[in-house]
């Protein structure tokens, strides 16, 4: 007896069965389910709806109802893009070759894989280990070798993942966060690349950051990625707290984050009189250096509230430019724009202008949560970053987009922003 038999009812179990067609017809699990017996329009089993087949074999085109309602539970985007249309590349090679969260599809176990049946599964539904086994899903279907489910003749030894239709950028980042083990949902997909777009239409993501750390992320490790390359990711210095969606936090005494790039040796963007960077900060505090570097000469810093509450900021230069600040929250961003031009942004708007000269760039490697002198680490922070970027210049409405993209944006629909 295969996997697919309902053991309670021999005979009349089997996957594909009457038994078996009306378990999950009457189920909570799906939304809809059809059994696909060729071209044309199948009928929904469950509530009626049409799925229309065009072509034959695994080149057939699949598409699901137009509505509201499919495109709010279609959250892997199979049959719909992310901008609501139905998809005209919805074939039987997508179907079959993917683990999608909320489209469970049922095919041969070997060549030629024909799918038998396609199922959308209902709003907060989720892959139970009854339907891996009862719609011979591969047993690598979350990643790790399972009990449930069946060995596919073209599926190796691993998950395959859907990423949907999302930008390239992208996917090339929740490729390297599945590395890490750290997939994230579809939900969290469509927010970050919404972000990444958002971007991307100011101009910004291909040219203007050398690195962007989103450390309120879904995963400890994903927090460490450069999320615009894979260079310049974060190694932690003594493991700061890291919490889920909010940020790492440093003790003020011995843990921080080595950003691992040279500001004068490895940065391609963020030049001597043309620079930005900057940190979300989530609690008000006096405290030390959010960001920093520095040699024997010159330096890269900021501290938003120290103890005689000023805010204090760096950047290319040795001498520290002030003002006075009781609050530390929110986005702070140091422009240099020119020789004599520094400008310093609290959540989008200008906080304070100075014409401090530019030296050299700090042959040192940046830091968060304190300040790396010429080698030793100092001035230890003790705030929660949720938020870092180090790149070329930001004009002011390129500051305005960042606040709009990455705080309002970004942070706030993960619940980060203050």
């Amino acid at each position: 007896m295969d996997k697919g038999t309902f053991y309670g009812n021999p005979g009349i179990g089997r996957s594909g069965g009457s038994y078996w067609t009306q378990r999950w017809i009457t189920a909570s699990n799906f939304y809809e389910l059809w059994k696909v017996t060729g071209a044309g329009t199948m009928t929904g089993l469950k509530r009626g709806d049409p799925m229309t087949i065009i072509g034959s074999g695994l080149n057939a085109i699949y598409a699901v109802p137009d509505t509201d309602a499919y495109k709010t539970r279609d959250t892997d985007y199979v049959f719909h893009k992310s901008d609501g249309s139905i998809s005209t590349a919805c074939d039987g090679n997508r179907l079959i070759a993917y683990d999608f969260p909320k489209i469970i599809v049922k095919y041969l176990d070997v060549a030629p894989y024909t799918i038998e049946y396609i199922g959308i599964l209902d709003t907060g539904q989720s892959v139970t280990n009854q339907m891996r086994d009862d719609f011979h899903l591969s047993i690598w279907w979350d990643n790790v070798s399972s009990n449930y489910g069946k060995t596919k003749g073209n599926r190796s030894a691993e998950q395959s993942i859907w990423w949907g239709d999302y930008d390239a950028a992208s996917i090339a980042l929740f490729v390297r966060m599945g590395a890490l083990s750290e997939v994230p949902i579809p939900a969290r997909r469509t927010v970050i690349d919404t972000a990444i777009l958002a971007d991307k239409a100011a101009s910004m993501w291909t040219g203007k950051y050398d690195a962007l750390w989103a450390l309120a992320a879904h995963g400890t490790a994903s927090a460490k990625l450069n999320i615009v390359a894979n260079a310049f990711n974060i190694t932690p210095v003594s493991t700061p707290t890291h919490t889920i969606d909010r940020g790492f936090t440093g003790d003020g005494s011995s843990k921080a984050l080595n950003a691992n790039i040279n500001l004068s040796t490895q940065t391609a963007r963020f030049l001597l009189n043309a620079g930005s960077y900057g940190v979300y900060i989530r609690n008000n505090a006096q405290s030390n250096t959010h960001i920093g570097c520095g040699d024997a000469t010159h330096a890269l810093a900021l501290n938003t509230r120290y103890s005689d509450n000023n805010a204090y900021y760096t950047i290319n230069a040795w001498t520290y430019d002030a003002k006075a600040s009781t609050d530390s929250r929110g986005m702070w961003i140091v422009v240099r724009s020119a020789n004599n031009v520094v400008k310093i942004y609290k959540n989008g708007v200008e906080f304070d202008s100075k014409t401090t000269a530019s030296i050299a760039l700090p042959n040192a490697i940046l830091h968060l949560l304190c300040y790396n002198n010429n080698g030793t680490l100092a001035n230890w922070d003790a705030h929660e970053i949720a938020l870092a970027f180090i790149g070329g210049v930001m004009s002011p409405t390129e500051v305005t987009a960042f606040q709009t993209i990455w705080v309002d944006g970004y942070l706030a629909s993960i619940g980060a922003k203050i």
